[in-house]
């Protein structure tokens, strides 16, 4: 195993995209699909060490093959749904473009967009688990972000906050960039970190014990108040993302700063 990396099936290969060789082999595109105007990532499934050194090491989660959205979800997407609703602005710049991600969403919209999403295409789509979104994020790396330890690379991978305290990040948007504006990672998505964060399907609980020992495609079932987001956005300081990094917000209230994706499973 080289530095820097954990061997997971197809996506071990792939990281060697973005952090140089992983083991035998030659890169490959993950198989793609889409539906209902949405590109969706064909995540092979396999085992990978989730959490990391400031939230806590989970252990060894397994997850079955799923589908990702490659992009996050457009105000152009999400308007065909409900076109009343209305992204915003965020310090006076506009977060209204079609190609920007929708946000000002609660976790509650995002359920109620796949619901109608899998209505409308004949699919079953739904948010991503916590699991699922973090395995989808590292592309199988293990550093704290996807394309390795330097905060000098990051303005080519993530749109974040462009000048923080400690480093300014020169990566041409004041607010959130369309989607695919930046380089993807090793699975072909685009903005795991920065841009917006994302909702997932879990409810907030803190600790790595949160799944009770329950390892093969955890969730923690949603019924409180409080909602996982992933990712971090263009508001937070390339000091402070990580891929394991988690937050949480109320699931009824939608921020500037937060939108979301989707994975569509098997019907």
């Amino acid at each position: 195993m080289s530095s820097g990396r954990i061997c997971l099936g197809a996506l071990c290969v792939l990281a060697g995209l973005i952090a140089g060789p992983c083991g035998h082999g030659t890169a490959q595109e993950l198989a793609s699909t889409r539906a209902g105007g949405v590109d969706f990532v064909r995540m092979p499934g396999d085992c990978y060490e989730m959490g990391g050194i400031d939230v806590g090491i989970v252990g060894e989660v397994c997850l079955s093959p799923f589908d990702i959205g490659r992009y996050e979800i457009t105000n152009a997407q999400f308007n065909a749904f409900r076109p009343d609703h209305r992204s915003g602005s965020f310090g006076g710049i506009s977060l209204e473009g079609g190609d920007q991600p929708v946000v000002n969403v609660s976790w509650n919209d995002a359920v109620a967009y796949a619901a109608w999403f899998s209505r409308e295409n004949g699919v079953s789509a739904r948010l991503p688990t916590e699991a699922e979104w973090e395995y989808a994020a590292r592309a199988g790396t293990r550093t704290a972000r996807f394309w390795g330890t330097s905060d000098e690379r990051a303005y080519r991978f993530a749109n974040l906050r462009d000048r923080a305290a400690d480093y300014r990040l020169p990566d041409g948007f004041e607010v959130t960039a369309p989607v695919g504006s930046f380089e993807a990672n090793a699975a072909g998505l685009h903005d795991t970190i920065g841009n917006v964060s994302e909702w997932v399907q879990d409810g907030f609980i803190a600790g790595a014990d949160r799944f009770g020992g329950a390892l093969q495609d955890p969730v923690v079932p949603g019924g409180g108040p409080l909602r996982v987001r992933r990712g971090g956005s263009f508001d937070d300081p390339v000091r402070i993302v990580r891929v394991w990094a988690r937050d949480f917000y109320a699931a009824g209230f939608g921020v500037p700063q937060t939108g979301f994706r989707l994975v569509m499973e098997e019907k």
